[in-house]
């Protein structure tokens, strides 16, 4: 089968060079995409197989055939397209012909943007009920890749230097090993932009099956990590996976973190106070 392959052409426009030359199972996929591409883009393999009338290998096959890596590979290619240009290095709100303090007021007024949309669609309930957890849990464990993996760096370190032992790892191998030797009353936090990362995703479930309390943190309400997770904080009522939402989702992740933490320490006041001088004078007295 002589398919177009991905270098240099949208995904859409590979997707509809391609149509007339695949089978009848996999023109009802590529109709269904063409048709909703923005739903092709927060669905799972098995919701688009469902909407499809197909199964999920199908459509896994269908992004094969049409030259992707899998379901994954094309959903962010598919993204790419939503944010007008598949190597767009910055914000699509930036303009090549900007100069460097319309670049800062730009970003600047994205960011508060961002905020403002966290603030009317978090949980209150969720996120209340996270903090209680947090405050009680003698463990977390941060689970993160990619661009997420900085903030949960970050919270890992706020954390346990209010003496609750935090565990994290960059390597993904590590990542499933600490995963698989968590049990009841340790805490699995994972975070992830898309929703969509493998690595989380598996950490959270091996977590899960052995009695963990899993929490995500992501931008993707009907992602695969939502679905593993007891408790999931929400900061984007969908999930574009464009260069503005990783761009502008950092900073109001590192808010919820900086929330939780916060409340935590509120909660643990005492404690907390009296381990952050510990730690304090720690590493003042430490010498490098």
């Amino acid at each position: 089968m002589n398919l177009k392959n991905v270098n240099n052409i949208i995904t859409i426009s590979i997707i509809k060079q391609n149509l007339k030359i695949l089978g009848p199972a996999m023109q009802k996929i590529g109709l269904y995409i063409l048709a909703h591409p923005d739903q092709a883009l927060d669905k799972t393999v098995d919701q688009i197989a469902k909407e499809s009338k197909s199964s999920p290998a199908s459509v896994v096959r269908f992004c094969r055939e049409n030259g992707f890596k899998g379901f994954h590979d094309f959903q962010i290619n598919l993204a790419k397209d939503f944010g007008s240009s598949n190597d767009f290095p910055v914000p699509k709100i930036i303009s090549k012909c900007d100069d460097s303090w319309t670049i800062f007021k730009k970003i600047i007024m994205g960011e508060q943007e961002n905020l403002r949309k966290t603030m009317r669609i978090i949980d209150k309930e969720v996120f209340i009920k996270v903090v209680d957890i947090l405050a009680k849990t003698k463990n977390i464990t941060f689970f993160a890749v990619g661009s997420s993996y900085p903030v949960a760096y970050d919270a890992y370190w706020r954390f346990l230097k209010i003496g609750i032992f935090c565990k994290i790892q960059q390597d993904w191998g590590g990542q499933l090993m600490i995963a698989q030797n968590l049990g009841k009353s340790d805490v699995a936090f994972a975070i992830s932009r898309s929703g969509q990362s493998k690595i989380p995703i598996k950490a959270l479930k091996i977590a899960k099956e052995n009695g963990a309390i899993t929490i995500c943190l992501t931008q993707n309400r009907k992602s695969d990590i939502v679905k593993n997770s007891d408790y999931f904080l929400i900061t984007s009522e969908r999930s574009n996976m464009i260069y503005d939402a990783a761009t502008f989702s950092r900073l109001a992740h590192l808010s919820i973190i900086d929330a939780l933490y916060s409340a935590v320490t509120v909660k643990k006041w005492d404690e907390a106070t009296k381990n952050m001088k510990k730690m304090n004078i720690l590493l003042d007295s430490e010498t490098f």
